[in-house]
């Protein structure tokens, strides 16, 4: 694989730190991924050809790539935080070992690889990292060149409505972390702010470290989402309730908060 080295994400590339990616992953690892259940279902109705090979771009700690590793899927999973590869080669290192799994560091917007995936998949609002319509074209052209013809990509994205109601603040307390979650709408910019902060218990468990990180996230409109997919070469793009790929809407931003994107190669 060749990875392109372009412009940092907006604010963001240094956001996913080692004590953040620590206090993600514990708040994360409950259960399986209801993107990955729901997804992993739908896929295996409309897809029989039994070529299960999966790009997973923004991976993070990896409870995505996991469960369609416990399905039998070869997995590739792509972020640009190496703390948060750490967590996700950590729990899948059987997958490694045996050779249906992988994780690179690298940007969402400029890879290469030398084969083909069935699949590809960018959840966890990757796509609100991106700030402006280049962004996301690079990022949609990228995958479509690493997508096999026939091949799907399922991607899901605040909308309108979801930045609307991002304006709160929300505490957690646990044995292993204590956090303050602040989210700010800035609808003048059409961006939030997303704030953590907050103890993390240490990798030996005998003290706390703490952490503070602000997180920018954009607003992109559905109809310059499907524009610039379609600009890219993707084919037979709809929008669907988050869970729900079955059943189209057709259009997002009024709708609801989240939404899911499913297009074809």
């Amino acid at each position: 694989m060749a990875t392109i080295k372009k412009k940092k994400y907006s604010d963001n590339s240094n956001f996913y730190t080692e004590n953040f990616a620590n206090f993600w992953d514990s708040t994360q690892s409950w259960g399986p991924d209801a993107n990955a259940l729901n997804l992993c279902r739908y896929y295996e109705q409309i897809v029989s050809n039994g070529n299960k090979t999966l790009l997973d771009i923004g991976c993070g700690t990896g409870n995505f790539a996991l469960y369609f590793l416990q399905k039998s899927y070869t997995v590739t999973g792509l972020d640009l935080s190496e703390e948060m590869l750490r967590h996700a080669r950590k729990k899948t290192e059987s997958f490694i070992k045996n050779g249906k799994a992988k994780f690179i560091q690298g940007d969402a917007r400029y890879f290469k690889f030398n084969t083909k995936f069935a699949l590809a998949t960018c959840f966890g609002w990757c796509l609100n990292h991106l700030d402006g319509e280049e962004d996301l074209e690079n990022l949609f052209r990228s995958t479509f060149n690493a997508v096999e013809e026939g091949g799907y990509f399922f991607f899901n994205f605040l909308t309108e409505k979801g930045f609307a109601n991002r304006n709160y603040v929300r505490t957690s307390d646990s044995e292993k972390q204590s956090s303050t979650e602040c989210w700010l709408y800035h609808p003048e910019t059409e961006k939030v702010s997303h704030k953590f902060s907050g103890f993390i218990q240490s990798s030996l468990g005998k003290y706390y470290v703490r952490f503070q990180q602000t997180l920018t996230l954009n607003f992109h409109k559905s109809i310059t989402i499907k524009r610039l997919l379609s600009k890219t070469g993707w084919k037979e793009i709809y929008f669907s309730l988050p869970y729900k790929p079955s059943n189209p809407i057709p259009s997002t931003d009024e709708v609801t908060p989240c939404a899911w994107c499913v297009a074809k190669k």
